[in-house]
């Protein structure tokens, strides 16, 4: 719980305020469709501003000037939002956790585990992983030689003229019986309370590269070097070949097929196939380079 005042603000940057009882009582930082109690927010857009006015688990909103009139709850307002948004998430303090790891895990004595782990029994570990605070394993799951589960990943924000790195403060969840081969990486969730999830009977390939607060669904197979960027949604039975790169925010439908090699800008239905680079019906992708095969297109 953190307890801000109105100079917790304005030491980062000019702004005014609208219905605050001070001191506000904060639990964390989060996104305006947090699942978390208590959270402070940034809203961006008309659409953020009233979406977190519906969220009960929303105590304030930083918002630039031109969207304050939207707010109705207590409200920080700036011209640079995102400078104090992130200042303050990256100033919060981390909470403290304990491990736990079920007797019956087996983990490689190479591998690094830090605090605030929950492995869960018959897991195995190979050699020289890192699994990071804010991790969960669940029963049965296989993490290969190298893999890392539960870094920072990589979201740079300019914050008052200075290129800054926005911590990560949430987890990761391996559902059960997932495999994770050979040098993987799973990046943590921006925010506490917010997973990273790969759900239950999934299998990753070697290399493949999972971004923060992405959801992969059950059953899907994500082949080797692919990359999902962050925010990015898989449904279940994805299957998705080797050296794809799928954008941040995209949606990928249940039963999809992404072929190797495809680069996904745009969201795939359910059952639908895609290919190319960027990405498209897979057999109007097929006739295309059929016919230019052919020197006819």
């Amino acid at each position: 719980m953190h307890q801000l005042q109105q100079s917790d603000f304005l030491n980062i940057a000019s702004c005014d305020f609208q219905h605050i009882t001070w001191p506000l009582v904060i639990t964390q930082t989060g996104f305006t469709w947090t699942k978390n109690t208590g959270s402070l927010v940034l809203a961006m857009s008309k659409k953020h501003v009233l979406e977190a006015n519906k969220n009960n688990h929303v105590n304030a909103i930083i918002c630039p000037e031109k969207l304050h009139r939207f707010c109705q709850k207590p409200c920080i307002i700036s011209d640079q939002a995102e400078s104090i948004f992130f200042s303050l998430h990256n100033r919060l303090s981390t909470k403290s956790h304990q491990n736990y790891i079920d007797d019956f895990a087996q983990i490689s004595a190479s591998a690094h585990i830090e605090p605030g782990v929950c492995i869960a029994e018959n897991v195995i570990i190979e050699a020289n992983c890192y699994i990071g605070s804010g991790s969960t394993i669940k029963q049965n799951a296989y993490i290969g030689p190298n893999t890392i589960i539960g870094s920072q990943g990589m979201l740079p924000k300019n914050i008052l003229g200075q290129k800054t790195h926005i911590q990560h403060l949430g987890g990761v969840i391996i559902e059960e019986h997932c495999v994770i081969h050979a040098s993987s990486n799973i990046s943590k969730a921006l925010h506490y309370g917010d997973h990273t999830l790969v759900g239950a009977r999934s299998h990753l390939g070697i290399q493949v590269n999972i971004a923060h607060d992405v959801t992969v669904g059950e059953n899907c197979e994500i082949s080797g070097q692919t990359i999902i960027a962050g925010r990015a949604s898989i449904g279940d039975h994805v299957w998705i070949g080797a050296n794809v790169t799928v954008s941040n925010w995209v949606t990928i439908g249940d039963h999809a097929s992404i072929k190797l090699g495809s680069t996904v800008i745009n969201d795939v239905a359910s059952y639908q196939e895609v290919s190319g680079n960027f990405a498209i019906n897979h057999k109007k992708n097929l006739l295309s380079h059929a016919l230019k095969l052919q020197g006819k297109a």
